[in-house]
């Protein structure tokens, strides 16, 4: 991306943060931005094009290129849309193609959501919709089609499709840009779709042992049909065939459940009374995990269950452990259970999630000692999977658990895009200014200031008593975050995160 577009892009999105803040502050060049939303709009849909014609895999670029257009897009802006001659409608499908080839297959699916289209348009038109927004439900014959072939692991007739939209686009090419376009766009989401379908990534994924495990996945409430890069990356490295341990990192969101998902029914696949434990920290997300992977596995004919209860098993939970194939369990539950019965000998998978509370000092050293004492047992140890997303030391937690430098997974990919902002002070006391550092970590024009974003007027109120405006203290990050909360709320949800926690009352100097 050139750095002429790439200084539009930062100048509309000052433009559009302001608005959206109610800061009337914008510079002569952002201004002109503003007055020429028309080319500017020109501009980022030649770069769309021209990305897909030289197939970019340059993900940072897509994702800003996509969230450029869905600040066109978005819904409040039909009257400018209006004057500029814009169809909204297919800037919002632009945006989607954007986050979807560039491997953000959830941002363009929030933003293809938004999208009204024509009841009449095109084939073409729906089917680009389809693929986008995964419906329930495909409207386009092209995307029952390729539902259809997926299902059947018919990934031939997958590849005849794409070979065919292909040809399609190059044909309406010589025909006119109003066919040519929806052409262009879905001969580009049909590739991916071909080169990231589960089938496609899967090990012999065009076998029928697979079968029922992909109709679990597109007969969900929202069908999964394709792995993101870093769900790819660890499957292509042998993550679900091999025997060796693994080790993954990876951030939050970027398909760790799904990942072991596939995991736990390949394994249980493969093997006839051996069992997989999934290892989780909290009783909240073994009961989170009850309800959907517990409930998909057993749908799957894999007897699965969560045990949560605490270091001494109920009856319940060790009923019918011979015939269980997985087991969901915090590491005290496990560890009461392993003394309760003969299951060490029968697990052969040990998913450990959240790894890296292996850190902590508390539960931490329970969960060394639980993954020390399988790794000891007398008939050797079993396969083991370390998922963590912050971890700093994987490379020595998976030698330590039996692995090798083939087997560390590192993955930085998030299927959604996240946005930086960095409140900074200026001046003293009440005629404090804060200003707002938008992208602060990236080093060309995509980064401004939106100056004076918190001031003096943000924190005043009225006293009741005297009816006399008073100013509330604002020296502390604590009430800066408060109030840039607050702020936030004009454009959506906000969630406050301390990094720190400081639990227990403030004690006296003799206490």
């Amino acid at each position: 991306m050139n750095q002429h577009l790439l200084r539009w892009i930062g100048d509309a999105d000052a433009v559009r943060h302001s608005e959206r803040f109610k800061v009337d502050q914008i510079t002569v060049r952002q201004a002109e931005v503003q007055a020429r939303t028309d080319d500017y709009y020109i501009a980022l849909v030649g770069e769309l094009f021209t990305r897909m014609r030289t197939r970019s895999e340059d993900a940072d670029g897509w994702s800003r290129l996509g969230n450029a257009l869905a600040l066109i897009a978005a819904p409040g802006q039909e009257q400018e849309l209006k004057r500029s001659g814009i169809s909204q409608p297919e800037a919002t499908l632009f945006a989607a193609t954007a986050f979807y080839c560039g491997g953000f297959p959830a941002s363009a699916n929030i933003t293809i959501k938004s999208r009204r289209g024509d009841p009449a348009e095109s084939e073409s038109y729906l089917a680009c919709a389809d693929l986008l927004e995964r419906p329930t439900a495909m409207r386009s014959q092209l995307g029952r089609y390729l539902l259809d072939a997926l299902e059947r692991g018919a990934l031939q007739q997958i590849e005849d499709i794409r070979l065919s939209t292909e040809k399609d686009a190059a044909r309406k090419l010589d025909v006119s840009a109003t066919e040519w376009i929806p052409a262009r766009l879905l001969e580009n989401l049909v590739r991916r779709f071909a080169s990231t379908n589960v089938r496609a990534v899967l090990p012999d994924g065009d076998s029928a042992v697979w079968t029922p495990f992909v109709q679990s996945l597109l007969r969900r409430r929202t069908p999964i049909w394709d792995f993101f890069p870093s769900q790819i990356e660890a499957i292509k490295r042998g993550l679900i065939e091999s025997d060796q341990t693994f080790s993954l990192q990876m951030p939050t969101s970027a398909g760790k459940t799904a990942l072991m998902e596939t995991l736990l029914y390949w394994h249980a696949g493969k093997t006839r009374t051996e069992i997989a434990i999934l290892l989780v920290p909290f009783r909240s997300l073994a009961s989170e995990l009850k309800g959907s992977l517990v409930r998909h596995l057993n749908d799957l004919r894999i007897p699965a269950k969560c045990i949560y209860g605490g270091t001494v098993p109920t009856g319940d939970e060790v009923h019918d452990l011979a015939a269980t194939r997985v087991i969901i369990a915090t590491p005290e539950a496990l560890s009461g259970l392993l003394n309760a019965g003969e299951l060490v000998p029968r697990i052969s998978l040990v998913i450990c999630d959240e790894g890296h509370l292996l850190d902590g000092e508390g539960r931490g050293v329970g969960l060394e000692m639980l993954l020390a004492r399988l790794k000891t047992r007398l008939s050797g140890p079993p396969r083991f999977v370390f998922i963590s997303a912050i971890v700093p030391n994987v490379e020595e937690i998976n030698s330590w658990l039996g692995g090798d430098e083939s087997g560390v997974v590192r993955s930085s990919y998030r299927p959604a895009i996240a946005e930086y902002s960095v409140l900074r002070p200026r001046g003293d006391g009440v005629n404090r200014q804060i200003d707002l550092e938008m992208h602060p970590q990236l080093e060309d024009d995509a980064s401004y200031r939106m100056a004076n974003f918190l001031g003096r007027s943000a924190f005043q109120y009225q006293n009741e008593d005297t009816g006399r405006l008073k100013t509330y203290s604002f020296a502390s990050n604590k009430v800066l975050a408060v109030a840039a909360a607050r702020k936030a709320l004009r454009i959506g949800t906000v969630a406050l995160f301390a990094g720190n926690k400081r639990g227990g009352p403030r004690r006296n100097r003799d206490g």
